[in-house]
């Protein structure tokens, strides 16, 4: 964001804050395409009745659209594929384990 204000060629406050606007939003979709290419790739691993842990908070609460870690699993439930999640982060609250359940479930029960 630095960069893309130092760089841009800016004469008054708006243009400026259009510069930023428009390298954020880059920096959104590429993010997205970056989740979703994760998710591709790691999708094939997803297969039906496996089970697999998520041992830290690596969804959509900390990155775009997939996130990272639960990308290969929203791709597989919207497969139809049945699998199970093991979050067993131990920080000390949870943090992660409650997060991840929570992105999980939710995406799960907002699912056709």
């Amino acid at each position: 964001m630095v960069r893309a204000g130092q760089s841009s060629n800016s004469h008054t406050n708006q243009e400026w804050y259009e510069a930023l606007v428009e390298e954020a939003i880059r920096i959104h979709e590429e993010d997205r395409m970056l989740s979703l290419r994760i998710g591709q790739h790691g999708r094939s691993l997803i297969r039906e009745g496996c089970g697999g842990a998520d041992t830290l908070q690596c969804g959509a609460a900390q990155s775009s659209d997939y996130g990272t870690a639960t990308a290969p699993m929203y791709l597989a439930h919207k497969d139809g594929v049945h699998f199970r999640v093991y979050a067993d982060e131990t920080r000390p609250l949870l943090q992660g384990a409650r997060l991840t359940s929570f992105e999980l479930f939710t995406a799960a029960s907002m699912s056709p």
